[in-house]
């Protein structure tokens, strides 16, 4: 049993990790947004650090839901 608890502890650690890195990652995209708006859009260097943020945003929502999966999984 107690590895079971062991699983869900590190499992939970892991989402509480994942969500606030996409609390970050989805921050850091709205700077990122905002850059561009206010000069016009008119920067590679931060459509490519959006479109960087956005794929690490996907991922990281994916890898989220994944460990929320898993965490299910080990309550049934």
């Amino acid at each position: 049993m107690s590895g079971m608890t062991d699983e869900r502890e590190h499992i939970l650690s892991k989402v509480n990790d994942l969500e606030a890195a996409l609390a970050h990652l989805e921050h850091e995209g709205q700077l990122v947004a905002d850059g561009l708006q206010r000069i016009g859009g008119r920067s590679a260097a931060l459509e490519s650090a959006r479109s960087l943020n956005d794929e690490a945003v996907a991922i990281t929502r994916t890898e989220l839901d994944r460990a929320r999966k898993t965490l299910g999984g080990l309550d049934c």
